[in-house]
């Protein structure tokens, strides 16, 4: 009988241990899931909101780093201005008008032009031309390479000041 006792109580030590080592298991699998999911949560979360504390003047403008992503800020009269109305396209900014008198006008944009770049940093889907811009100051002068008619030109512009109601677009002189 004792024997048989004895025998149970190492069986139901047995069981004892295999369950509480899968417990254990279970436990550092979870733990190490928690931290590593947090780790690559915290550094997905910080990457999305830095840009959320940059403000636009406040970066080194270098053609060798990669631009920053600005989120659109709210509408400022000392804001730096183009003078374009522009569609975004995968691969830059087509110029559907440009505005009278304006400095994308002085700097000889025409509609049709396609900005790629400015100052050597690429517009595209993920940039847009306005988050670009934003980053400037009215009287920053811009090297913004554009395409016209398939051929890639620079173009020099000198930012003016945003206005509050811009003068017509000029008419579209057919090309």
């Amino acid at each position: 009988m004792s024997e048989n006792r004895t025998d149970l109580q190492g069986t139901r030590l047995k069981w004892a241990g295999i369950i509480l080592c899968f417990l254990l298991v279970l436990a550092m699998t979870c733990a190490g899931s928690f931290l590593w999911g947090g780790m690559v949560g915290f550094a997905i979360g910080r990457a999305s909101t830095v840009h959320r504390y940059i403000r636009p003047h406040t970066f080194e403008r270098s053609p060798v780093e990669p631009f920053p992503s600005i989120p659109r800020q709210p509408f400022h009269t000392d804001s730096a201005w183009l003078g374009v109305h522009y569609q975004m396209q995968e691969r830059g900014a087509l110029v559907t008008g440009v505005f009278d008198g304006s400095p994308a006008e002085e700097g000889g944009l025409q509609t049709g032009d396609i900005i790629v770049r400015v100052d050597g940093r690429y517009v595209d889907a993920t940039l847009s031309l306005g988050d670009v811009i934003q980053a400037y100051r009215p009287g920053d002068r811009i090297a913004m390479t554009i395409l016209r008619e398939g051929r890639e030109q620079v173009v020099r512009v000198q930012l003016g000041v945003r206005m509050q109601n811009p003068v017509p677009l000029v008419p579209d002189s057919g090309g």
